[in-house]
């Protein structure tokens, strides 16, 4: 909420009418709240002040506190240019526990963004950022550039249909004396079947050319990529994952609060350099559970047993802008 704002009428004939907002310092804030699995809940507050006068660039502050202890602060510039990027830059201190390890992994990172919308559904971006990362007591220093390309033909993030989302990046990480590609493929499709109901299906690969630090290996288990095991299982250079989910609606599409239950089935592994994906076990779960969704705010509740492992209970909810 950017505050109150006035149209001012000249009293010089031919000049134009001007908008006349609150004050120098236009403040706005939207609380924000999030229980991710194997971190649980963040809670805290996003802080920005807007152009006075040119309402493109702005100022945002994030604070929060919990499960994800983050103090970050960042400037956002758009262009009028259909070809300008729209840029980002910004830089954060945080702490959060390791669910494979269970200590604290701390991070200070400095980082500018810049990202090019080529079509409605096609965006491309591009990433440098400097970072000092520390779990168990081994601190990293790292420098790293990337890109990253996305095609999201999806209507609504939060319950798509008949839709497409995917993604591909590509950075370079270069440590101390080292140097390491890391790659990440993702591919999501949304199938309309009947009344609603959606076929959501998902492929994932996280890989790392060389050996990472442990703070960088890829995280398996947990709501992210396989339910019915804890957040944290594994770690490993390389991830694969991949999961089905029939999600069905329970009530109208009209409606602004919706409700539903999902039956799900998601598999993957985790390994080091030197290992082969074909030589892997994969983990599997499978379970079913329940959801709602209305404006600003999601809520999530699902039962899944692993198996050769144990049954989990998984829960996520935020308030989402």
């Amino acid at each position: 909420d950017e505050g109150p704002v006035r149209i001012a009428v000249p009293g010089v004939p031919g000049q134009a009418p001007s908008v006349v907002r609150r004050g120098l310092l236009n403040v706005m804030f939207v609380p924000l709240l999030d229980a991710e699995d194997g971190y649980g809940l963040a809670y805290g507050g996003l802080f920005a002040i807007s152009g006075y006068r040119n309402p493109t660039q702005r100022v945002t502050t994030t604070l929060t506190w919990g499960g994800d202890k983050r103090a970050a602060a960042e400037f956002q510039k758009e262009f009028s240019s259909r070809l300008a990027p729209q840029v980002r830059a910004g830089g954060l201190v945080q702490r959060r526990t390791h669910p494979f390890y269970e200590s604290d992994a701390d991070r200070q990172r400095l980082w500018g963004r810049a990202e090019w919308q080529l079509a409605h559904p096609v965006r491309v971006g591009s990433e440098i950022a400097w970072q000092t990362s520390t779990l168990q007591g081994d601190t990293e220093k790292t420098k790293s550039i990337g890109a990253d390309l996305t095609l999201d033909t999806r209507v609504d993030p939060l319950l798509p249909h008949n839709a497409v989302y995917a993604k591909a990046a590509i950075t370079q990480l270069k440590f101390s004396g080292d140097s390491v590609l890391a790659t990440e493929l993702e591919g999501n499709g949304y199938v309309g079947i009947y009344q609603g109901t959606v076929l959501a299906l998902r492929a994932l690969r996280e890989d790392a050319s060389r050996p990472v630090p442990p703070y960088f290996k890829s995280i398996l288990g947990g709501s992210s990529n396989l339910r019915g095991f804890r957040a944290g299982d594994s770690i490993g250079d390389t991830l694969v994952a991949a999961s089905a989910e029939l999600r069905i609606p329970l009530t109208s599409p009209l409606r602004l609060a919706r409700f539903g239950t999902s039956v799900f089935m998601d598999v993957g592994t985790t390994y080091d350099k030197g290992q082969k994906f074909r030589d892997q076990k994969l983990k599997r779960g499978v379970g079913a559970g329940v959801w709602a969704m209305a404006p600003l705010f999601h809520i999530s509740l699902m039962i899944a047993h692993g198996i050769g492992a144990d049954t989990r209970v998984h829960f996520g909810a935020g308030l989402t802008f």
